[in-house]
C-alpha cells in the first residue's frame, strides 16, 4: 500500500498489522474496530481520518500529516511513534498511549483528555493550546515542550519532565505533582 491513492476508504473489522502505508493518502477514510499493530503510517496524509477502537500497539505514524484525526472508542496505542507528526487539532481522549512517543510532533490544540500517557515522550514538541486535562502523564518527558497556553487540569504529573519547557499560562489547577523535575522551565 505505499503510495497509494485511497481517500474516503473505509476499513471495517479488518487485520493490517504489519502493513505499510508509507506515502498514501487515506485522507478521510474511517478505520472502524481495526487491529493494526505495527502498521507503518510514515509520511502519510491521514486528515480528517476516524480511528474507532483501534487496536494499533507499536504503530508508526512518523511526520504523518494528522489534522482533524479522531481517535475513539478507547484505542489502544501503546509503544507508538508519532515522532514529528503534524496531529493538530485532533481527538486522542481517553487512548492509551502508554510509552509512545510524540518528539517534535505538533500538537497544536490536540486533545489528550483523560488518555494513559504514561512514560510517554513530547520533548521538543509544540503543543500550544494543547489539553491533557485527567491525563496520567507519569514519569512522562515534556523537556524543551512549548505547551504554552495548555491545560493539565487534574492530570496526574508524577515523576513527569518539564526541563526547558515553555509553560507560560498552563492551567494547573488540580494536578498530582510529585517528584516533577521543572528545571529551567518556563512558568
Amino acid at each position: 500500500f505505499i503510495a497509494c491513492d485511497m481517500q474516503h476508504s473505509n476499513f471495517i473489522d479488518v487485520d493490517i498489522s504489519d502493513c505499510d502505508f508509507t506515502g498514501s493518502n487515506l485522507s478521510s477514510s474511517n478505520f472502524v474496530n481495526p487491529v493494526m499493530r505495527k502498521t507503518i503510517f510514515s509520511d502519510t496524509n491521514l486528515c480528517g481520518v476516524n480511528f474507532v477502537a483501534a487496536q494499533a500497539e507499536g504503530a508508526r505514524f512518523v511526520s504523518a500529516v494528522m489534522t482533524n484525526v479522531r481517535f475513539v472508542g478507547q484505542c489502544l496505542l501503546n509503544e507508538a511513534n508519532f515522532e514529528a507528526a503534524s496531529i493538530s487539532e485532533s481527538n486522542l481522549r481517553d487512548c492509551e498511549l502508554k510509552n509512545t512517543v510524540f518528539s517534535r510532533a505538533n500538537l497544536f490544540k490536540s486533545d489528550f483528555g483523560g488518555s494513559d500517557l504514561s512514560h510517554a515522550k513530547f520533548d521538543n514538541a509544540i503543543a500550544r493550546q494543547a489539553q491533557f486535562n485527567k491525563a496520567n502523564l507519569t514519569h512522562a518527558v515534556f523537556d524543551r515542550i512549548d505547551l504554552m497556553e495548555g491545560s493539565l487540569h487534574k492530570a496526574r504529573l508524577s515523576g513527569a519532565q518539564f526541563v526547558g519547557a515553555n509553560l507560560y499560562s498552563v492551567d494547573f489547577l488540580g494536578c498530582i505533582v510529585y517528584q516533577t523535575d521543572s528545571t529551567t522551565a518556563s512558568l
